[in-house]
């Protein structure tokens, strides 16, 4: 089984136990989404856009083409592509929710911009209660970017001890769609 079909059942499998429900589910959160592999030695990751493409860019895999398992193996194990997928896929969940996925996540976890005027907020994004994730930092760039870390961790490997509130957070999120 390939990377992106491993990812796709682990998805499956964290929404339901019951496969027809994951699959009833899955199409209602990512029906009609486009997944693709592009040939781009210049581009540095992975990426979504509009809530409907993932275009997984070969930047994401060390600048390798990502069909070479054997040079993969040597600088990420498989875990860590499943969760560039799955991280990617959370995108669009986010987006297709108008970002009230990664929104009521940051209200959830104390997060906050260092600086705000009126509706603009910039500079370095916080959270009270860190990620926990230690494939990537303390402090994520952005609520976006934090429900992404938080839903691939959950999906991929929970063993990586996100937060109690976290893991509520994206239950209560899966359990909105049954």
């Amino acid at each position: 089984m390939g990377w992106l079909e491993q990812s796709l059942e682990l998805v499956l499998d964290s929404l339901d136990s019951d496969t027809a429900n994951a699959i009833s589910m899955f199409k209602n959160i990512w029906g009609g989404v486009d997944i693709k592999r592009i040939r781009d030695r210049w581009t540095s990751n992975a990426f979504a856009r509009w809530g409907s493409r993932v275009d997984l860019h070969d930047g994401a895999f060390y600048q390798r083409d990502f069909d070479n398992k054997e040079y993969l193996n040597a600088w990420r194990a498989d875990e860590d592509i499943y969760e560039t997928i799955v991280h990617e896929l959370s995108h669009i969940w986010d987006q297709r929710s108008d970002q009230g996925l990664s929104d009521n996540l940051r209200d959830v976890v104390g997060g906050r911009f260092a600086h705000k005027f009126l509706w603009f907020e910039w500079g370095e994004y916080t959270v009270d209660i860190p990620t926990s994730w230690t494939t990537f930092q303390e402090n994520p760039e952005n609520p976006a970017e934090d429900w992404a870390y938080t839903f691939s961790a959950f999906v991929v490997d929970s063993s990586r001890m996100i937060s109690p509130e976290r893991v509520n957070y994206v239950l209560n999120a899966i359990d909105e769609q049954r």
